[in-house]
Protein backbone atom coordinates (compact mmCIF):
# COMPACT_ATOMS: atom_id res chain seq x y z
CA UNK A 1 0.00 0.00 0.00
CA UNK A 2 2.56 2.33 1.04
CA UNK A 3 4.77 1.69 -2.21
CA UNK A 4 1.31 2.81 -3.82
CA UNK A 5 1.15 5.61 -2.26
CA UNK A 6 4.80 7.18 -2.58
CA UNK A 7 4.71 8.00 -5.80
CA UNK A 8 0.95 9.51 -5.68
CA UNK A 9 2.54 12.11 -2.97
CA UNK A 10 5.55 12.53 -5.62
CA UNK A 11 3.25 13.91 -8.38
CA UNK A 12 1.36 16.52 -6.34
CA UNK A 13 -1.53 17.37 -8.11
CA UNK A 14 -4.95 17.60 -7.20
CA UNK A 15 -5.75 13.91 -8.68
CA UNK A 16 -3.48 12.50 -7.42
CA UNK A 17 -4.05 13.32 -3.65
CA UNK A 18 -7.70 12.21 -4.44
CA UNK A 19 -6.73 9.14 -5.97
CA UNK A 20 -4.53 8.42 -3.04
CA UNK A 21 -6.89 9.36 -0.13
CA UNK A 22 -9.70 7.32 -1.91
CA UNK A 23 -6.78 4.51 -2.32
CA UNK A 24 -5.85 4.75 1.29
CA UNK A 25 -9.45 4.74 2.46
CA UNK A 26 -10.00 1.90 0.42
CA UNK A 27 -6.54 -0.38 1.82
CA UNK A 28 -7.41 0.57 5.35
CA UNK A 29 -11.50 -0.59 5.55
CA UNK A 30 -10.40 -4.10 3.56
CA UNK A 31 -7.66 -4.15 5.55
CA UNK A 32 -9.90 -3.93 9.14
CA UNK A 33 -12.14 -6.24 7.31
CA UNK A 34 -9.76 -8.70 7.59
CA UNK A 35 -8.51 -8.47 11.20
CA UNK A 36 -12.21 -8.58 11.70
CA UNK A 37 -12.90 -12.02 9.83
CA UNK A 38 -9.37 -13.01 11.47
CA UNK A 39 -11.06 -12.57 14.65
CA UNK A 40 -14.12 -14.23 14.40
CA UNK A 41 -12.22 -17.48 13.12
CA UNK A 42 -9.70 -17.14 16.20
CA UNK A 43 -13.41 -16.89 18.39
CA UNK A 44 -15.09 -19.93 17.21
CA UNK A 45 -12.16 -22.04 17.30
CA UNK A 46 -12.34 -21.50 21.19
CA UNK A 47 -8.82 -22.33 23.30
CA UNK A 48 -6.59 -22.72 19.98
CA UNK A 49 -7.66 -19.07 18.75
CA UNK A 50 -5.34 -17.95 16.26
CA UNK A 51 -2.85 -20.47 16.43
CA UNK A 52 -1.48 -22.33 13.33
CA UNK A 53 -2.39 -25.90 15.41
CA UNK A 54 -5.39 -28.44 15.44
CA UNK A 55 -8.45 -27.55 16.73
CA UNK A 56 -12.17 -27.46 17.02
CA UNK A 57 -13.56 -26.87 13.41
CA UNK A 58 -15.19 -22.75 13.48
CA UNK A 59 -19.04 -23.32 13.49
CA UNK A 60 -19.77 -20.97 10.50
CA UNK A 61 -17.21 -22.33 7.56
CA UNK A 62 -19.38 -20.90 4.52
CA UNK A 63 -20.31 -17.66 5.80
CA UNK A 64 -16.18 -17.21 7.05
CA UNK A 65 -14.73 -18.31 3.53
CA UNK A 66 -16.86 -16.46 1.53
CA UNK A 67 -16.23 -13.23 4.07
CA UNK A 68 -12.54 -13.99 3.09
CA UNK A 69 -13.08 -14.11 -0.66
CA UNK A 70 -14.80 -11.31 -0.83
CA UNK A 71 -12.13 -9.33 1.39
CA UNK A 72 -9.16 -10.74 0.02
CA UNK A 73 -11.01 -10.10 -3.82
CA UNK A 74 -11.19 -6.61 -2.75
CA UNK A 75 -7.79 -6.00 -1.07
CA UNK A 76 -6.59 -7.27 -4.23
CA UNK A 77 -8.45 -5.17 -6.65
CA UNK A 78 -10.46 -7.27 -8.87
CA UNK A 79 -12.60 -5.68 -11.42
CA UNK A 80 -15.83 -5.44 -9.64
CA UNK A 81 -14.86 -4.20 -6.29
CA UNK A 82 -13.82 -0.68 -5.08
CA UNK A 83 -9.89 -1.79 -5.41
CA UNK A 84 -10.36 -2.37 -9.03
CA UNK A 85 -11.63 1.81 -9.22
CA UNK A 86 -8.91 2.94 -6.82
CA UNK A 87 -5.69 1.36 -8.79
CA UNK A 88 -7.38 2.60 -12.16
CA UNK A 89 -7.53 6.14 -10.85
CA UNK A 90 -3.52 6.27 -9.31
CA UNK A 91 -3.13 5.30 -13.37
CA UNK A 92 -5.26 7.70 -14.53
CA UNK A 93 -3.59 10.35 -12.07
CA UNK A 94 0.24 9.80 -12.95
CA UNK A 95 -0.52 8.83 -16.29
CA UNK A 96 -0.77 12.54 -17.72
CA UNK A 97 2.25 13.95 -15.00
CA UNK A 98 6.09 14.72 -15.82
CA UNK A 99 6.78 11.40 -14.00
CA UNK A 100 4.76 9.15 -15.82
CA UNK A 101 7.15 7.41 -17.48
CA UNK A 102 9.28 6.75 -14.08
CA UNK A 103 5.96 5.68 -12.92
Amino acid sequence: SVGTLVPLVAVQTVEASAAAIYYLDHSTMVTAALFILADLIGKQRGKVADRLTVGRPVTQPVLLGFGFVIAAVAAIGMPPLSGFIAKIWLLKATFNSEYGVVF
